[in-house]
């Protein structure tokens, strides 16, 4: 299932949410057939992280920027503990503009998390205490990725955070969520995506977050027309 406009591509002008929301209940440019034979985005992902030359960068520290490079085909991986009911926040600076693959994951190594968008937040639950990691990763295609920054800005108890940050991480995590159930090629699952969708939708509205909107959006179009 091959969506036709990435992620990366929604820009913050409302020109762009007016075209991403048109777009929201096209049908995509492929073919049933060609969904049928497609490999899942969320399937190409997991065989990219496993892919990569990596190197693990340590522990991050709350409040120090990090600098660092990436070259093509490398990944980089960062440690941070988390208790049980906190979230992080975490941002990646891609200086080049060349947007990066960059994922949490949680001590078992499972992704809990994504971002792709240059400057976006990454927000993240943890529901066990342990070693999380944020890996951050350049595609093997050919390109140049050069120098980042990656700055862990919070950690937090979600029960006494403030109602701002309980939504978005709220709203991210529906989200991810969504975007995970919508890879699959059951009827089942296309409908979760499209449950967490919609109940992302009004949050980010709360928030005013109008690229996230607009991205939803999409998503939930693309859902209905996967069904």
């Amino acid at each position: 299932m091959q969506r036709p406009f990435p992620r990366h591509s929604l820009g913050t002008s409302l020109k762009m949410v007016v075209a991403v929301l048109v777009a929201a209940w096209v049908v995509p440019c492929t073919t049933k057939g060609d969904r049928a034979t497609a490999s899942p985005p969320g399937w190409a992902r997991t065989d990219l992280i496993a892919s990569q030359n990596q190197t693990d960068k340590g522990h991050l520290v709350l409040g120090q920027p990090v600098n660092s490079e990436l070259k093509r085909g490398e990944s980089h991986t960062y440690n941070i503990a988390l208790k049980a009911g906190e979230y992080m926040r975490v941002t990646v600076d891609q200086q080049n503009r060349t947007n990066l693959s960059v994922h949490a994951l949680d001590p078992s190594g499972k992704i809990i998390a994504e971002i792709s968008i240059a400057r976006e937040s990454l927000w993240a639950l943890a529901e066990t205490t342990g070693d999380y990691q944020i890996k951050i990763s350049a595609p093997t295609i050919k390109g140049s990725y050069g120098p980042y920054k990656i700055y862990l800005e919070e950690i937090a108890d979600l029960k006494t955070a403030s109602l701002t940050d309980q939504v978005k991480v709220k709203a991210h995590a529906l989200v991810f969520e969504g975007d995970q159930a919508v890879t699959s090629r059951d009827t089942r699952s296309v409908r979760r995506a499209i449950d967490c969708f919609q109940q992302a939708l009004p949050l980010w509205r709360q928030l005013g977050n109008l690229t996230e909107e607009a991205y939803t959006l999409h998503e939930l179009g693309f859902s209905y027309a996967a069904l």
